[in-house]
């Protein structure tokens, strides 16, 4: 699985990005499939500059404060290439929902159709803003690999609520 220096290094391989810039994409585009890292996006930017990874730059701004915008190195290009090159970790998939519905201690018919109307509100509104993301990026430059990411993360939501919306609620033993 992808570490947070893997993933701003190869945020960095594609293009210079100031923290914002970073923090803003790990909470904006890959929230989908990645776990939040963007609690130590500054930390990490700071150990990739001592490493030698990575350099920073300041650019004067006017009517807003100065902002540091990062660059990779030649280094930290390969230690880029080495993890983007390295195998893929399984995917890992958690489900608190799945976990209830298994033991369904204690619930009826209605207890199930509740968690059930739940869990398609939620995954609803998690496809709803992934599709959001991507009309807020589609006019922009996408890679047919980026474009490949949100097609398969529209696909995953919507499979999942089509199961839910398709399978009865489960009878109480």
């Amino acid at each position: 699985m992808a570490k947070g220096r893997d993933i701003i290094l190869s945020l960095l391989y594609r293009q210079d990005l100031s923290g914002y810039d970073i923090n803003e994409i790990l909470t904006k585009r890959f929230s989908h499939f990645m776990p939040g890292t963007s609690g130590t996006v500054y930390p990490v930017l700071r150990n990739l500059e001592k490493e030698g990874l990575a350099t920073s730059r300041t650019v004067i701004q006017t009517d807003k404060p100065n902002k540091k915008v990062y660059s990779i190195t030649p280094a930290g290009r390969a230690k880029a290439e080495k993890f983007l090159a390295s195998p893929i970790a399984p995917d890992e998939f958690r489900s608190d929902f799945l976990f209830r519905t298994y033991l369904g201690i204690n619930m009826g018919r209605e207890d199930y159709a509740s968690l059930i109307e739940s869990e398609k509100r939620s995954i609803q509104g998690r496809l709803d803003q992934l599709m959001q993301d991507y009309d807020s990026v589609k006019d922009e430059f996408m890679s047919a690999g980026m474009r490949y990411a949100y097609d398969f993360g529209i696909r995953f939501y919507q499979d999942r609520l089509d199961f839910l919306q398709q399978h009865p609620v489960p009878q109480p033993e």
